[in-house]
Formats: C-alpha cells, structure tokens, sequence
C-alpha cells in the first residue's frame, strides 16, 4: 500500500513529496525528508521552488490524480512531458 511506498523509498530518493489523502501514509514512513500536501497548487508551489537544473522529480500518481497537470505547470509550455 501507501506506507510501504513511503518504507521503499527511503535511501533510494532525498525527498518524497506527495499530495492526496492516502499518501500521507507513504510520507509519514518515508521520515523527515517528505512532505504532504493538501492540494496539487500547493505541491506546485513547493516543487517549483526546490528545483534546478540538476533535480530530478518523478511524477507518480494514479489516473484520477491527474498529475499531467503538475507536469504541465512545472515544465510550462516548451518543457518536456
């Protein structure tokens, strides 16, 4: 489930940051590095804010999480999908 999303994480990334009620589990066993977010904006916001040009994000989310939609707003409209 979640929680072992968040376990299976840990040592293999530097940050987990996830929106969605279920994934809160997947943040809370992940540990001090990972972050909750209540809405995408919110995430949006954080993740613009962290990157450069040497972070590496996956995007991960179900179909109806619609998460195209942080893509779009993070790579704007000439960057890559």
């Amino acid at each position: 489930g979640h929680r072992e999303v968040g376990e299976y994480a840990v040592g293999k990334v530097s940050a987990l940051y996830a929106t969605g009620p279920l994934m809160a589990h997947a943040v809370k066993a992940f540990g001090s590095q990972g972050r909750h977010f209540a809405t995408q904006a919110e995430l949006i916001a954080a993740l613009g804010a962290e990157q450069d040009s040497t972070t590496t994000i996956l995007i991960k989310g179900s179909r109806s999480a619609a998460m195209e939609h942080v893509v779009a707003a993070l790579c704007g409209s000439g960057g890559e999908t």
